[in-house]
């Protein structure tokens, strides 16, 4: 299965990640491992499934996209950078990717 690069904003993020436990833990630092629906590569199911069969629309895809590389980078920098109109960006984007998902649902699935 061909997985995406994971986004350079989230590689940024793991390595002052991976820098800090560095200095932190020194040589007690065994590794660091990526899990997960990204790393796994199983959220773009959604883009295989159902957009490239022209079931759901290209921009629900992307705005998975989206939303995930937010969420690993908030997950992985010590201070969020995502200000309020970011978010409420996402909350809308997220809103309508339910909504459409509901009606797909009630009518196909």
């Amino acid at each position: 299965m061909k997985q995406n690069p994971i986004p350079r904003k989230v590689w940024e993020a793991l390595n002052e990640l991976k820098a800090e436990l560095l200095r932190t833990y020194g040589e007690r630092l065994r590794g660091l491992y990526l899990y997960g629906s990204y790393a796994r590569g199983d959220f773009t199911e959604l883009g295989r499934h159902f957009v490239q069969a022209g079931l759901l629309p290209h921009e629900m895809h992307q705005w998975l996209r989206e939303a995930f590389a937010q969420r690993q980078v908030c997950d992985y920098e010590f201070i969020s950078k995502l200000g309020e109109e970011d978010v409420r960006g996402l909350e809308a984007k997220a809103e309508k990717f339910v909504s459409t998902t509901e009606d797909f649902l009630k009518t196909k699935g």
